[in-house]
């Protein structure tokens, strides 16, 4: 069983207050049932001290990323301004993914990767070498 607490999302995410609490208590009821299912059930009830923190580390990181991801879509998240000379532009600029602005999203998959269902079942078919290629967004 994967843990993700509010607490842990607010830390990773850098957000005090209790503003964001019930969105980030749904985020993390919507977000954490769909990585235990992605997840082999195997290794999902391994108890290995280890590998538990992975599982929970990665869980936090995809949780917290689509936090973050989300806070971009407040009102004046992106909107750039000039005031004489002092100038505001959004955080990456025109590069920006804005489904996972920080790349915590695809670190948390790229943790996961090995312990992923679809993963085991394509490397128990056979024992030909198997390649991964690697995309920029998971």
């Amino acid at each position: 069983m994967i843990t993700v607490t509010r607490n842990d999302v607010k830390r990773k995410a850098r957000v005090s207050g209790t503003a964001y609490d019930s969105e980030i208590d749904a985020l993390i009821d919507e977000t954490v049932p769909v990585i235990e299912y992605a997840i082999d059930p195997v290794v999902l009830n391994d108890s290995t001290p280890g590998l538990v923190a992975t599982l929970d580390l990665a869980a936090l990181e995809i949780v917290s990323g689509e936090f973050l991801a989300s806070l971009l879509y407040e009102e004046g998240a992106i909107v750039p301004f000039q005031l004489g000379w002092l100038r505001t532009q959004p955080l990456g600029g025109r590069d920006l993914n804005f489904n996972d602005p920080f790349g915590l999203k695809s670190q948390g998959w790229r943790r996961l990767r090995p312990y992923l269902r679809a993963a085991q079942k394509l490397t128990a078919r056979s024992n030909e070498r198997v390649f991964v290629l690697e995309d920029d967004q998971s």
